[in-house]
């Protein structure tokens, strides 16, 4: 009977050391970024951070859909002319890189993320802004936009919907006042408007709203 006891909480130890070991690696995998494709395609499953940027045009298309666990995926600089469709199938996706690309439009399939947290859409010159809110509004979770560097001169009437917003890039754009559209958001919590055209003075306009402005 002894030994039987001692059997079990061996058995018992064992299985301990083996489930500390299993969350260890899982947290490890999860702070790796993989930016080799070859070695991200072997096991996708075990892929939680993906970095695509600066890729060849005839890289693409490739099966996002496989990274099922995918919680970071940048496409920076790939000079992209459609994002891939398969983008809403990763829905456990919380920041998604879209700079830098050559896209006019966000796909219908990307408000199918559910979790996604931060977007950024810098230096996306030809995205059309309009369309791409009414993508964008369907996030119930996005609190963290950035469209650094886009041309902005004004945001479009249906900007006000993205009411979940907290966080707002808008700096290095063409923008003359402080847009109106924002000002029913009230979740905002930080704005960022530098390097545009808006006389210093304006700002004091937003001081009731308790919008944190960087200069």
């Amino acid at each position: 009977m002894k030994q039987k006891i001692c059997f079990l909480v061996s058995l018992a130890i064992l299985f301990a050391g083996n489930t500390i070991f299993c969350q260890s690696a899982d947290s490890t995998l999860r702070k790796k970024t993989f930016t080799n494709l070859t070695e991200a395609k072997k096991d996708p499953l075990t892929v939680y951070r993906l970095n695509l940027s600066s890729l060849p045009i005839d890289s693409f298309p490739i099966d996002l859909s496989k990274f099922k666990n995918l919680e970071y995926l940048c496409l920076n600089n790939d000079h992209l002319e459609f994002i891939p469709r398969e983008i809403g199938e990763l829905q456990n996706l919380k920041v998604l890189q879209l700079s830098g690309d050559d896209f006019k439009t966000l796909p219908e399939e990307l408000s199918k993320l559910k979790n996604l947290e931060e977007i950024h859409l810098n230096f996306d010159p030809k995205m059309d802004l309009n369309k791409s809110v009414s993508v964008l509004s369907r996030l119930p979770k996005l609190m963290s936009l950035h469209l650094e560097g886009d041309g902005i001169k004004s945001l479009p009437t249906n900007f006000g919907s993205l009411v979940n917003l907290q966080n707002l890039y808008l700096n290095n754009n063409k923008l003359k006042e402080i847009p109106l559209e924002i000002k029913g958001m009230k979740n905002l919590k930080y704005l960022d408007l530098r390097d545009n055209n808006i006389p210093s003075f304006k700002f004091n306009e937003y001081k009731p709203f308790g919008l944190k402005i960087k200069f």
